[in-house]
């Protein structure tokens, strides 16, 4: 299993370079772009849901309601796609 990762970033290498012999610069851009945010979702949910059981049974941080710390995790998902308006 541990093996999954470099397998499967040497599997997407090699197809997006055959693709990029067939494809306009900017469709390849396209899926690039979509297979990145396939993944980054399907990261944030592995973390969150990692995180979420210990945030329900109230060992997360002492002092902050749960409701409080869920929709921080909302917010910090989401802020990443504000950063390109703080330039």
């Amino acid at each position: 299993m541990a093996a999954a990762a470099p397998i499967g970033a040497l599997v997407i290498y090699f197809f997006l370079s055959v693709a990029a012999k067939d494809m306009q610069i900017e469709k390849l851009y396209l899926v690039t772009g979509i297979l990145l945010v396939f993944s980054c979702g399907t990261f944030l949910y592995a973390a969150t849901m990692h995180v979420m059981p210990e945030v329900l049974k109230g060992n997360g941080v002492k002092n902050v309601s749960t409701t409080a710390q869920i929709a921080l995790m909302g917010v910090c998902m989401f802020l990443p796609a504000f950063s390109h308006m703080i330039e």
